[in-house]
């Protein structure tokens, strides 16, 4: 005798799509009956197996990566300067008080540490550490003398707003070109490209860096950077040689990543901590290290970038006013041995939380070099970039105060449309930095009354012996353009999203049972009339 829950589901079987079902009404014999029973049950517990794993699939949150090239609107990036020489021999004899007061901090500081028995090597971070904020602009590389000529399609560039002053705790002054809101039509080609003149400092390093990698040097830094992001000067700059022309063929790399959970890619905060720069990894990185330092070591250090600060930090890690403010050479040693002590497990556990932003912009870069300018072509140079500036440029000061070659005048003056300048002569009762370089490696030529009264004139032997050595030795021509009208798109994909699954599922449950979403809502129909105990629409057929 059938239950009446049995009777019930023989009844509503044929009212189900999903195949097999149908069979267990028709059937007469136990046996088919059974038979279809088991062959039900092992496609539903196929169908289960199937469906997890495609499930497992799901959430495993895979994902791959497409490249290829598409045509479209191209992005020119930042363009950040730093000029190697942190000094400026212009700026040095136009702020008297300020270098003066700089040489006799930094003299006291270095006679302090051997007076103390401990040998601290100068640096240009612990030197530029303790210059107060607004300082580092008055000593350091001017616009006006970083840039004798800038052209954007043969258009000038050099205008008031295209370029931003970025204080580096290595290289003082250093400056971003960045186009504004009315950015002009970008075209592949160096004719349509970006065009720069620049000069870099004269010699004025106090003494040998022994502790830098990039000191020491004559040339400029370019750091090429997405625009608004914090210039990695020392991450991946480039490195350009004076006397050369240098061209950076660039090709836009455009990168669509995937947020959580499949990867873990940075989307929104375009304004982390309050910083001037919007987030990149290279900003994160500074920051977290940063951080750490302040929170292991009780000091900030300059070799980091500073959330919202360019300039000198309080308590910082390196040089202070030694005798001054009590700070004593065990104290300041203790520091800076605390950051050399930190372990690399340390930064690697903290700085692994700096992921790349979901949407970034890069440029590849392939760099060529030539000498330049021809010595034929120097006088034309001389006349077209270097007398066409006013006597306030700091490049014209320098071309007077070379000496002038005989056949060079001869050129020269056959040509000229400009007056020479006149220049007040430097007080003759001064120190140069060829002298404080003795001092500095051997403290004991320094008496306490020379560090009291130490003044600084220029020296004009420093800069360049004739017109031809001074062009060769501090100028350059830097070409950046786009070497291609295709950006390279690279764009992560889901391997298994959402709709894969639901297609899936419903192949997996059509090939074992043949269920569809129809079925689905059959089933739940059923159920609900078996719970419930409503009555079933097969008619009752009555013989006439």
């Amino acid at each position: 005798m059938k239950s009446k829950n049995q009777g019930a589901l023989m009844d509503i079987c044929p009212e189900i799509s999903m195949h097999g079902f149908s069979h267990l009404n028709s059937q007469v014999s136990n046996k088919a009956h059974y038979f279809w029973m088991c062959i039900i049950s092992g496609a539903c517990i196929g169908t289960g197996l199937h469906l997890y794993s495609l499930i497992n699939l799901y959430l495993q949150y895979d994902y791959y990566e497409t490249v290829r090239m598409e045509h479209g609107r191209l992005e020119f990036p930042d363009l950040t300067l730093c000029n190697s020489e942190v000094i400026s021999l212009y700026n040095a004899q136009k702020h008297p008080n300020v270098t003066n007061y700089l040489l006799r901090k930094t003299l006291k500081a270095w006679v302090f540490s051997n007076t103390e028995r401990s040998i601290l090597p100068y640096t240009n971070i612990a030197f530029l550490s303790n210059i107060e904020n607004g300082l580092i602009p008055k000593i350091s590389t001017a616009l006006n003398e970083l840039i004798v000529d800038c052209k954007y399609q043969n258009i000038n560039c050099f205008k008031p707003g295209q370029f931003h002053l970025y204080i580096h705790h290595s290289f003082g002054s250093c400056f971003t070109f960045r186009f504004g809101d009315n950015v002009p039509e970008i075209r592949p080609g160096i004719e349509e490209g970006l065009s720069l003149i620049l000069k870099g400092n004269q010699h004025a390093n106090f003494a040998y860096d022994m502790m830098s990698k990039t000191a020491n040097v004559n040339g400029i830094k370019v750091a090429i950077h997405e625009k608004g992001t914090l210039p990695p000067v020392l991450r991946n700059a480039i490195d350009i040689a004076p006397g050369t022309s240098t061209n950076i063929g660039l090709i836009l790399r455009k990168f669509n990543r995937l947020n959580a959970p499949y990867d873990s890619c940075h989307d929104g905060d375009e304004n982390p901590g309050q910083s001037e720069f919007i987030y990149s990894q290279n900003l994160c990185e500074q920051q977290v290290k940063s951080k750490i330092i302040k929170d292991k070591c009780n000091c900030t250090s300059t070799d980091y970038y500073h959330t919202g600060k360019n300039g000198k930090l309080t308590e910082n890690c390196y040089y202070s006013d030694y005798g001054e403010d009590g700070v004593t050479m065990k104290e300041l040693l203790d520091k800076m041995n605390c950051q050399s002590a930190l372990n690399f497990s340390e930064w690697a556990e903290n700085l692994g939380k700096c992921t790349w932003p979901c949407k970034q912009n890069d440029y590849e870069a392939s760099i060529s070099q030539t000498y330049w300018p021809q010595d034929s072509m120097i006088p034309d140079f001389i006349l077209n970039f270097i007398l066409s500036l006013p006597c306030e440029s700091p490049v014209r000061f320098y071309y007077e105060h070379i000496p002038k070659s005989a056949s060079y005048n001869a050129t020269i003056a056959n040509n000229r449309r400009y007056n020479a300048c006149n220049y007040p002569e430097p007080e003759e009762e001064s120190v140069d930095f060829k002298y404080l370089a003795k001092i500095f490696s051997n403290p004991d030529l320094a008496s306490p009354g020379l560090l009291d009264n130490i003044s600084y004139k220029i020296d004009t032997s420093v800069i360049a012996q004739n017109e031809n050595e001074w062009i060769k030795t501090y100028f350059y021509r830097l070409n950046i353009y786009f070497s291609s009208p295709t950006i390279e798109m690279h764009r992560q994909v889901i391997s298994f999203s959402m709709a894969d699954l639901l297609s899936s599922v419903g192949g997996v449950t059509g090939l074992w049972s043949g269920c569809s979403i129809i079925t689905f809502f059959e089933i739940v129909w059923v159920v609900g009339r078996l719970v419930n105990g409503w009555p079933t629409n097969n008619k009752t057929h009555v013989k006439p």
